[in-house]
């Protein structure tokens, strides 16, 4: 077993036993709770990286943004180094997903097999459409909202080719004065 996960195992056992978190038959959490407090953990590790600092000491990152929360006490906010924030949103995380399966119970599906690979007959038989959503079942303004991201992709394609058609003169430019 990795080190992160052997650190993630014994920090969702500390907060099972100290902070109570234990799955019991009524889920303590039950509105995202566990997986919101997890998100304020993982982005102040990111805000670490980011600043180029490996302590975070300041309030939770996601404190009354869009619709989060820190959905505790504020004393049980405790950030710090950001292997000890990223282990405690991994258990956090798992967690969550014990009480989530334990609501689900048995009609949980794990698939274990790698994606499938497509060999080149069935390559051949792909149709672009087979990609594309289907445009008859969509509503006026899904199809509005269709077209607009076609035509941004679009955009973007064209300044892409722009972009590189310029870059191509200047270097067919350094080329003839370099060779001639």
């Amino acid at each position: 077993m990795s080190a992160a996960i052997e650190l993630i195992e014994s920090e969702h056992k500390r907060q099972i036993h100290e902070e109570r978190l234990g799955t019991g038959v009524e889920p303590k959490y039950q509105r995202g709770e566990l997986s919101s407090a997890a998100a304020n953990y993982a982005l102040a590790s990111t805000l670490c990286s980011l600043q180029q600092d490996n302590q975070y000491s300041g309030n939770p990152p996601l404190y009354r943004t869009n619709g989060f929360d820190w959905p505790f006490t504020g004393s049980s906010w405790n950030p710090g180094e950001q292997i000890k924030m990223l282990t405690i949103a991994g258990a956090l995380i798992a967690q969550e997903l014990d009480q989530l399966i334990q609501g689900q119970g048995s009609d949980i599906v794990f698939i274990d097999d790698p994606a499938p690979t497509i060999s080149p007959q069935d390559l051949e038989s792909i149709q672009m459409g087979d990609f594309l959503p289907d445009l008859k079942d969509m509503s006026r303004v899904e199809l509005l909202q269709h077209k607009a991201e076609l035509d941004s992709r679009i955009e973007e394609d064209n300044l892409f080719k722009d972009a590189i058609a310029a870059e191509l003169r200047v270097r067919a430019v350094v080329l003839s004065e370099a060779v001639g």
